[in-house]
């Protein structure tokens, strides 16, 4: 087994042994450039995340406006419709206390004007 010394590095001939450098040397400014790509990569990816949820909750929104609006159409009708027959009731029950004040009268002093007029 036959070794080699060159410099910081002691070299076999069947694998390499290396005392200092461990690790990945890449050449000058690339790993800059890596961050700034992978930061880039991200903040793209963020974006289009937040872009897709924004786009849900705007269609979830319409939905809801839709639904809110036939909701309220539906409230609409049907208040009409209770208003409508109420009015009829309460026209019934206009002529009802109209038939019992003309015609029922507590008053005793009132019992002789009807009773001359018969």
């Amino acid at each position: 087994m036959e070794r080699v010394f060159n410099g910081n590095n002691i070299y076999d001939l069947d694998t390499i042994i290396l005392n200092k450098n461990v690790g990945i040397q890449l050449p000058f400014g690339w790993d800059i450039l890596l961050v700034i790509i992978g930061a880039a990569s991200g903040a793209i990816w963020y974006y289009s995340n937040f872009e897709n949820k924004v786009n849900n909750i705007d269609e979830k929104l319409d939905s809801a406006m839709i639904t809110i609006e036939e909701l309220v159409s539906r409230h609409i009708e049907e208040d009409d419709k209770r208003y409508e027959k109420a009015q009829v009731t309460m026209d019934k029950m206009q002529e009802e206390i109209k038939w019992y004040q003309k015609n029922i009268s507590i008053n005793p002093l009132s019992w002789k004007k009807k009773n001359k007029n018969k």
